[in-house]
């Protein structure tokens, strides 16, 4: 668990500084920041954030779309872009990167926050959302192995390995990691369907466990930690099969 990671790629001094102060006043924190893109590049192959803040219009050799184009090859991560006026053909190759966002210059607090927590929100964990246009359907990115929920308007990143087990509360989900819970309005089939299958299975209709943190397996039940998490019949061989 950890707070959210951004890289800023901007080549205006003033700009930067104020997104670095904007950001680290929202609970953001600051994995980078670089004014050339190929500079940039080689930052966040080193830093690893959970997202880039990318101008499109770079003093650089290299543009801001250059580098949304390395990252889509390179990595998985979220992109939101900051724009000021551009005519259509530089919009027509920015789209083609699949950005997950836009924040237009100038810009308010607010605006950022917005900007972000939607990006993140909605950047899908499935493979399927590696396919961005044609010229990079063969690359593939490193599996994603988190997720973001949101709590008192910040988000937090929960890593899959620290989750002990999922546990359905009517139309929500608590997140159950060693020394807390979260709460989110969720589904639990729709939350089983953006975890690793190797590490995550149903055992009851009401739980999901992570196999990697059993402590033991009963005929009807496994213990987690001091939690005794129900085992139905129904999912029983799942738990059998991964278990083995």
């Amino acid at each position: 668990m950890s707070n959210v990671k951004i890289f800023i790629v901007e080549d205006d001094a003033i700009i930067r500084a104020t997104l670095k102060l904007m950001l680290t006043q929202n609970n953001f924190d600051i994995a980078g920041e670089a004014d050339e893109a190929e500079d940039a590049f080689d930052k966040i192959n080193e830093s690893k954030p959970d997202l880039a803040l990318l101008d499109i219009n770079l003093k650089s050799n290299k543009d801001g779309i250059w580098l949304a184009e390395q990252l889509r090859i390179h990595h998985n991560l979220p992109i939101v872009f900051l724009t000021a006026y551009s005519d259509g053909k530089t919009l027509e190759k920015v789209m083609k990167t699949k950005p997950n966002g836009f924040l237009s210059k100038p810009f308010k607090q607010v605006d950022i926050f917005s900007s972000i927590n939607i990006a993140l929100q909605n950047f899908s964990l499935a493979e399927e959302s590696l396919k961005y246009s044609p010229k990079y359907i063969e690359q593939r990115s490193p599996q994603i192995d988190f997720l973001y929920v949101k709590e008192k308007n910040v988000l937090v990143k929960i890593l899959f390995k620290d989750v002990s087990y999922l546990k359905s509360d009517g139309n929500y989900v608590e997140i159950h990691i060693a020394t807390r819970k979260y709460v989110l309005r969720a589904k639990l089939t729709d939350m089983l369907s953006k975890l690793p299958t190797d590490k995550f299975v149903q055992a009851h209709q009401r739980y999901i466990v992570n196999v990697q943190r059993l402590n033991a397996v009963g005929n009807s039940f496994v213990i987690i930690g001091e939690e005794k998490i129900p085992v139905s019949k129904k999912f029983a061989s799942g738990i059998n099969g991964i278990t083995g």
